[in-house]
């Protein structure tokens, strides 16, 4: 007998496994979904090894093979085709089981073993606003996290703060060197600071080249810290984080741990991290050539040399990455001070390191097993050295560099963000050059069209409704719009293409999952009625629905071990297809009762089976748009 799990299709082919006599893990490898429902719902394959082992034709290795399994619970029946296992699953019994199951939990596995990670993502310099390639780092990152506690993994979520680098001495420099206010009435101080402050300054920097001089001193006294100028950054940079949390809140991403790298230098994480390094023989100081004088990683994987400190003593930026990537890993002694930076009003409480005292009582943040760095495919070469260095000090590590590609615009966002005619590009951004779409201007655009289309079609909800939605739907969009494609392909963003209902889209989700409560809505029902699933004749759409049910528990598990979102994000939208297909072809309300009882449960457990598939996601369900 199958025992009865959540995991109702892992248990299937578990007693399949066991009644062949054969490993778990050796029977997945021949387990593979059938391309039409006429031929079965999964197909074995393993009788054409099983034949070539034994040394007699496939046609009788797979009859006998399959008599092992005729019986297994939850299966109707089975088909033998040109060597072919063809297995039909039993949907009246797993009806019966699986239906009341699927709740706001289904789906949770247990891979990640309460296992701590760390995912760092968004990491952007307080100099600027949030523009639409930080977005998707914080995106993919922020459902790599839910995806990752979904799995069972005890996750962590950091933002490092990159607050003594050039960038943000650059404005430094324009307040006080070079009279620019340090804010703008009517204008975020993040907008104004980065799109005519920074820009500004580094125009100058061309036209007066001498004017460097200035971000020099400026870098000296930010590193040397408890002077005027350190003072007055971390003022600046406390208003412009301000602004940047405000923008996150809009998209739904939060943390639980703000990191400064200016506290990684008062703390001496490099110091600790230089002699380990040294002791460990990781590193070496060069005696001739032309890294005399300086200590330097050799990768043994390629033969490769990265100077880590150069011959004047001063650290190159990978060299702060491992000091800090070992801190993740527990490799240090020494410690952060922490205090709590603000409590979520939708729950959880997000901490940073600071220079004061701390809170004694505070979560404990690192020596986890793994870690996950969202950083773009840019700092490949850097993020592997930390890997390799990371993991040979501590064999058994797990060091993730998460890597994507960047964000572009099409042309009609480019109009839809009046940005036509203007000499701003935007297929490669940057921040020096203006050349950048900001997100809370992505975001406005959004939401006012969301808006007036709902207000077409809802003309008895209140105001404040349509705009909470609006805002909402907004932040699901461009979410989605930056993370359902392959991360490693460059991400077009168009306005106008991410709103269609039918197409791959938050919008398209959200319109299937109020559909659903639509039918629920007009049933009048609480649902308590249990059919007679004994003699129920499922369709192929209630099947389909089904079978997505037993699918999404391996979805997860698939989608986890990967850390592929895109594995979820076909699922899902095959789940709303699915889901549309059985809407528009399966009467519910009006079926006969102990039918209509049946369907009412279909629906409900594919509503919570969605909206599983949509937080994860970062798509925030409604149940009327």
């Amino acid at each position: 007998m199958v025992k009865a799990q959540i995991d109702l299709k892992d248990s299937i082919l578990k007693e399949i496994s066991k009644r062949l006599g054969i490993d778990y893990k050796e029977t997945l490898k021949y387990i593979r979904d059938t391309p039409d429902p006429v031929m079965g719902d999964i197909a074995l394959e393993i009788a054409f090894a099983l034949a070539k082992k034994n040394q007699r034709p496939v046609s009788e290795e797979a009859e006998a093979t399959a008599k092992k399994i005729e019986g297994t619970e939850y299966i109707e029946k089975i088909n033998v085709d040109s060597g072919h296992i063809n297995i039909f699953y039993d949907y009246r019994n797993i009806s019966g089981y699986l239906l009341d199951k699927v709740d706001g939990e289904y789906g949770r596995v247990s891979i990640g073993k309460k296992e701590r990670v760390i995912v760092e993502h968004t990491s952007v310099n307080p100099n600027k606003a949030i523009h639409i390639g930080h977005a998707k780092n914080a995106a993919l990152g922020d459902s790599i996290s839910r995806l990752l506690k979904f799995a069972g993994y005890d996750v962590i979520v950091t933002n490092y703060i990159d607050d003594t680098g050039s960038q943000v001495a650059d404005n430094i420099v324009g307040i006080k060197f070079l009279g620019f206010p340090m804010e703008k009435p009517g204008v975020k101080i993040d907008h104004y600071i980065g799109d005519e402050v920074y820009v500004e300054v580094n125009r100058m920097y061309e036209e007066k080249p001498e004017l460097l001089k200035h971000r020099e001193e400026v870098l000296k006294m930010l590193e040397k810290g408890n002077n005027d100028i350190s003072s007055f950054s971390s003022m600046l940079i406390k208003k412009i984080l301000d602004a940047h949390a405000e923008t996150m809140d809009r998209l739904r991403v939060k943390y639980d741990l703000l990191n400064y790298e200016s506290h990684i230098l008062a703390f001496k994480f490099w110091e600790t991290a230089f002699s380990q390094l040294k002791k460990e023989g990781l590193i070496k100081l060069e005696e001739s050539g032309e890294k005399k004088g300086c200590w330097v990683f050799r990768s043994k994987i390629d033969g490769s040399e990265k100077i880590i400190v150069r011959s004047n003593g001063t650290v190159v930026y990978v060299g702060k990455d491992i000091a800090y990537a070992m801190w993740k890993h527990g490799m240090l002694k020494t410690d952060f001070n922490y205090k709590v930076a603000r409590h979520y009003a939708s729950g959880g409480t997000e901490w940073t390191t600071t220079l004061e005292d701390g809170v004694q009582a505070h979560p404990k943040f690192n020596d986890v097993g793994m870690s996950v760095n969202v950083v773009d495919v840019r700092q490949s070469y850097e993020q592997n050295v930390v890997k390799e260095v990371i993991e040979q000090l501590k064999p058994g590590a797990r060091y993730m560099h998460y890597s994507y590609e960047v964000v572009a615009l099409s042309d009609n966002t480019v109009k839809a963000l009046g940005e036509s005619g203007s000499n701003r590009r935007f297929t490669h951004m940057s921040g020096r050059k203006g050349i950048y779409v900001n997100v809370d201007d992505v975001l406005d655009v959004l939401s006012d069209k969301i808006y007036s289309s709902a207000v077409e079609r809802n003309k008895d909800r209140k105001d404040m409704d349509l705009r909470k939605f609006a805002d909402s739907a907004a932040a699901s969009t461009l979410r989605y719009e930056l993370i359902r494609s392959d991360k490693n392909k460059i991400t077009l963003f168009d306005i106008e293409g991410s709103l269609n209902l039918e197409n791959r889209t938050a919008m398209y989700f959200l319109y299937t999952y109020a559909r659903a409560n639509s039918i629920l809505a007009k049933s009048g029902l609480d649902h308590a009625s249990t059919p007679d699933y004994r003699k129920l004749e499922t369709n192929q759409y209630e099947k389909s629905l089904i079978k997505d049910m037993l699918d999404f528990p391996d979805v997860i598990k698939r989608s986890a071990s990967s850390l592929d979102l895109v594995v979820l994000s076909n699922f899902s939208q095959k789940l709303a297809s699915d889901f549309n297909s059985f809407y528009e072809h399966v009467e519910v309300n009006r079926s006969e009762d102990g039918l209509r009882a049946f369907r009412l449960r279909l629906v409900k457990a594919s509503l919570n089976l969605l909206s599983n598939c949509m937080q994860i996601l970062g798509i925030d369900p409604f149940e009327r748009i």
